[in-house]
């Protein structure tokens, strides 16, 4: 049995027929929601990751073998969106307790819930390097060295971050400081 020739919707939206992805989103969307809270426990996390799932199954049609039904392989991105979710919110809560509990190591403001909240909104590789310039201390150079990027990536990332940050009264003192 081959999925691609046994669906013809599967193969319209294979060629990019936005009708026929509609309708597979509308056929796949229940189960595959069902499955991601099964794995997340959480209805807002099983949105988020049935709605990831189902955005990088559309881009990765192309990859789709038909060997398997579709919703088998569609099944297996939501378990793996699921965990990769699992796994980005265990690490920002360790980097949400540590920046709690260590003082930054720089003449930054010190952590008050308000400026972890606002730190942990930022996009990760903006966070990175906020965290490793003011909480670790490290220059743009050695934020640049730990994150194998050019310097000149490190201080377009911190002039975003810091852009972002700007109306937060905890971080005044950060957007003025030298990077």
């Amino acid at each position: 049995m081959d999925a691609l020739h046994d669906d013809p919707e599967l193969a319209r939206a294979r060629r990019g027929d936005q009708v026929a992805i509609a309708a597979l989103f509308d056929r796949h969307w229940p189960t595959a929601w069902r499955v991601a809270m099964s794995v997340t426990g959480d209805e807002a996390s099983a949105d988020d990751v049935a709605q990831d799932a189902f955005v990088r199954a559309v881009r990765d049609l192309g990859r789709f073998d038909g060997r398997r039904p579709f919703a088998v392989w569609l099944h297996r991105i939501v378990v793996n969106e699921a965990i990769d979710q699992r796994r980005r919110n265990a690490r920002a809560a360790r980097l949400r307790t540590r920046l709690a509990h260590e003082p930054p190591q720089t003449d930054a403001p010190t952590s008050s819930p308000e400026l972890i909240d606002a730190l942990m909104a930022l996009p990760e590789g903006q966070r990175e390097v906020v965290f490793l310039r003011y909480w670790v201390g490290h220059t743009v150079d050695a934020v640049a060295a730990v994150l194998d990027v050019p310097p000149g990536t490190v201080r377009s990332r911190l002039a975003r971050a810091m852009a972002t940050l700007r109306h937060h009264p905890a971080l005044q003192s950060l957007a003025r400081s030298p990077q």
